[in-house]
């Protein structure tokens, strides 16, 4: 045997070393305004191509927003989609972004929704990823704004080694 306080390296477990293939970034600063109680997409979207169908796709987003509504509350939520398949959202129990301020006259809430999530899409195909917004009410002139005043919004791509 070795003596206490050795560790013979043969016999350690060797750590999976993922690694970063590929990053993409996108951009926008284009607003997109959404006054209804539907998801619709706000213009932040990015596409890759994973090497391996085993492989990772870790996705961080930074997207500015506004919340505003006339005479009362204003509300909104964000989410995630893989193509057609929604990641997150936080409507559906499944985590996101979902704001509210209360207010009795014209309320209006600005911030940046900063999302990592780590996918699995399983596939060497294009894989495009997208952001929707809604409000939770559309009555009393409200709206929800993404890159409003031209507020720059980013998604960042990454293939991780499986």
């Amino acid at each position: 045997g070795l003596p206490d306080g050795i560790v013979d390296t043969d016999t350690l477990a060797v750590a999976n070393r993922s690694k970063i293939l590929q990053v993409l970034q996108t951009s926008t600063n284009s607003a997109v305004s959404n006054t209804t109680t539907s998801f619709a997409d706000t213009g932040l979207t990015g596409s890759i191509t994973p090497s391996s169908s085993s492989n990772k796709v870790l996705v961080t987003i930074s997207q500015a927003f506004q919340c505003e509504r006339s005479a009362a509350a204003a509300g909104g939520s964000i989410q995630l989609l893989r193509g057609s398949t929604v990641l997150n959202n936080i409507l559906a129990n499944n985590h996101g972004l979902y704001i509210y301020a209360q207010g009795v006259g014209t309320t209006t809430l600005y911030g940046v929704y900063n999302l990592t999530y780590l996918d699995s899409p399983s596939t060497t195909s294009a894989t495009t990823y997208k952001t929707q917004g809604v409000v939770y009410s559309a009555t009393n002139s409200a709206k929800f704004v993404t890159q409003s005043a031209s507020a720059k919004s980013f998604m960042t791509l990454m293939e991780v080694s499986g």
